[in-house]
């Protein structure tokens, strides 16, 4: 029975789902056939849980969740949330339980601040509402929802050889007792500057809504003022009141040991062009891979898609090792390439110099932008339309911006190396999705309406050079053209043996785990001739016979429009309209139909020298399904 008292404390298209089988990529085209009002079936108002009617478990259930949620204490969403872009101030993370629990109505969630962001009093009460929120989901057996403490270690840097991303770190109990003091950063958050004094004098200029601006100022000074912990001393010996700095996912590794704590680290946003270095090789990584806390990988979230490799490069090196532009090519248009056409059609267009003189304009401007790394547009003055697709992946599905081929899941699949052993050390991940929201609204993804615009340049004059000249010259990130490669959110499915805590835990530690972009598509892949019996999805097995899988797809369900009649009437239409932004998730009794599967194998390297692309074939086969049947 769902649990309508709000926890909510305020302050102030369809597309394919990605999944796994061990290293096998799975693809199912949603393609919703022409529908009318009166084609929509009765309104069922209890999402349904499905599992498979051939299922040798009866107790598999099919689950949705999303484990990367952001609310406003960290620091970029509480600017986006800023009146002056637009937002309406604090979301805290009591108002994405609400909206996890009335508006998506997902089955469980993860709070995924920066840890960066998050000071003392930050991650104390990020672990007391979820505890809130979990006391209020009914029998611990079979909640109506249940939601995890975390928190996303970032670290971002320009040298490719020591870039680890982003990672978020998610722990299965609540209590205080199995919950580290503090988070743990990657960096240290910079002190100064002219943002925080001048949101002391900007309610001037939104005299209507004061609060926002002075609460975001008191978060920044209070990150400003946190010492740093001393180094080499186990972290749960270290004073509460200090900033725990871990530089490399080792360190962070080696940190999590010391607390001894039951925690999952899923990386994310691999192959995102907008901070990872054009020329990051996520085998760089591998050596310091741990497979007790990296059994998951985020494939795709409201940032993009980050599956697909190519064999093109953004940067490329000489035979001295220096890096240098490729030349573009009929389907990839590198951005260092497109700066020098930029650079030398101005040059041109002048026309007060030879056409060679320009050629040597042209090469200065993509020297400059390949030395910049991934800050490279701006080396040179141009608009977002100047820039054309550079950095685009043309054929793939929701791709990020400037995708970075050997920083995405197909390559990362593919990795291998030999460690000091002699054996080989491979990467075995588990696929998920998840919403990256930084709006409080976890599983936004049930409705397009619910667009993944948190990033924006600002409605009035003040906040605009407040942006231009602050946040973005610090963080260097292309955001205006980022901004258009934001999509609706992906959600996290877990084929789990029940509703409870400990269920959801053990699918997702088992990898018996697959994503989506956003709608809740049923599947199923198993390993039917195993010697030891049925296989689900994530299993990892050794056999010496050829195997036989069977995959299985069925359609998320039709939306009907607004909330279901019960969530008006006991939440009421503010709350629709403020948490659920007008829209809840409310499935008809009709779904949409699959129309394909396709079939992706990946096998590992035996050397760093094999050619990835031949390791990857995408598509191995391609099923087309029955027009006429619900399943596919």
């Amino acid at each position: 029975m769902m649990n309508t008292k709000p926890l909510f404390k305020k302050v102030s298209g369809y597309a394919l789902p990605i999944l796994l089988l061990c290293f096998s990529l799975t693809y199912c085209t949603q393609i919703p056939p022409s529908t009318s009002e009166k084609d929509i079936g009765v309104k069922d108002l209890i999402p349904v849980k499905e599992r498979s009617p051939e299922s040798e478990d009866a107790e598999v259930q099919i689950l949705f969740g999303d484990l990367h949620v952001h609310t406003t204490l960290s620091v970029d969403a509480f600017m986006w949330n800023l009146p002056a872009v637009g937002g309406s101030g604090a979301r805290p993370l009591s108002e994405a339980c609400d909206f996890a629990r009335y508006c998506s109505a997902i089955d469980f969630f993860s709070s995924t601040d920066h840890a960066e962001s998050l000071t003392l009093d930050g991650w104390n009460s990020v672990k007391e509402d979820i505890r809130q929120c979990n006391a209020m989901a009914g029998d611990p057996e079979d909640p109506d929802l249940v939601a995890f403490s975390g928190f996303e270690w970032t670290q971002i840097t320009k040298d490719a050889k020591s870039y680890y991303g982003h990672k978020n770190v998610i722990f299965k109990y609540t209590d205080e007792q199995r919950l580290p003091k503090r988070a743990i950063s990657s960096w240290i958050f910079p002190s100064g500057g002219i943002l925080p004094k001048l949101l002391y004098i900007s309610p001037l200029f939104d005299p209507l809504h004061p609060l926002p601006y002075l609460q975001y100022a008191r978060l920044l000074g209070s990150l400003t003022n946190m010492d740093i912990c001393p180094e080499g001393v186990n972290s749960r010996t270290l004073p509460g009141e200090c900033r725990e700095i871990a530089r490399s996912v080792s360190d962070l590794f080696r940190k999590l040991d010391e607390w001894g704590l039951e925690v999952l680290v899923i990386p994310h946003g691999t192959a995102w062009g907008l901070h990872v270095p054009p020329d990051v090789d996520y085998i760089s990584q591998l050596s310091e891979h741990n497979s007790k806390y990296q059994r998951l990988i985020e494939i795709y979230s409201g940032h993009g898609n980050s599956e697909k490799y190519k064999d093109w490069k953004a940067v490329d090196f000489d035979e001295k090792g220096n890096k240098i532009c490729p030349e573009s090519t009929e389907d990839y248009l590198p951005c260092c390439w497109r700066a020098g056409e930029i650079a030398g059609n101005r040059c041109r267009e002048q026309g007060e110099q030879e056409n060679k003189d320009c050629e040597v304009v042209a090469e200065k401007a993509r020297n400059d932008y390949v030395a910049a790394g991934y800050v490279g547009f701006r080396t040179i003055d141009a608009s977002p339309e100047d820039w054309l697709d550079c950095g685009l992946c043309r054929d793939c599905f929701k791709p990020p911006l400037d995708l970075v081929p050997r920083a995405s899941v197909q390559r990362i699949l593919a990795a291998s190396i030999e460690n000091d052993d002699l054996e080989k050390e491979v990467f075995k991940l588990g696929f998920i999705s998840s919403t990256d929201t930084h709006k409080a609204k976890p599983g936004h993804g049930y409705t397009a309406t619910i667009a993944h615009t948190d990033s924006s340049r600002g409605k009035n004059k003040l906040y605009r050079h407040i942006f231009e000249r602050n946040f973005q010259k610090r963080t260097g990130q292309d955001f205006e053209r980022n901004a258009s490669f934001w999509y609706t959110g992906g959600l996290a499915a877990v084929h789990a043996k029940g509703k409870s805590r400990e269920a959801i835990w053990e699918a997702l530690v088992n990898r018996n785990t697959y994503g989506t972009s956003g709608p809740r598509i049923l599947l199923w892949f198993d390993l039917l001739n195993n010697p030891d019996g049925r296989k689900p999805m994530g299993s990892e097995v050794v056999q010496h016979h050829n195997p036989t899988f069977r995959v299985k797809a069925i359609g998320s369900p039709k939306m009907l429009p607004e909330c279901p009649k019960y969530i008006i009437e006991r939440m009421g239409e503010d709350f629709i309209q403020d948490v659920c932004n007008g829209q809840c998730y409310n499935p008809s009794k009709q779904r949409h139909r699959i129309v394909r599967i396709e079939i992706v194998k990946i096998q590992q390297q035996h050397s760093l020298e094999d050619d990835i692309s031949l390791l990857i074939q995408d598509p191995l086969m391609v099923f087309h399904c029955n027009k006429d049947m619900e399943v596919c």
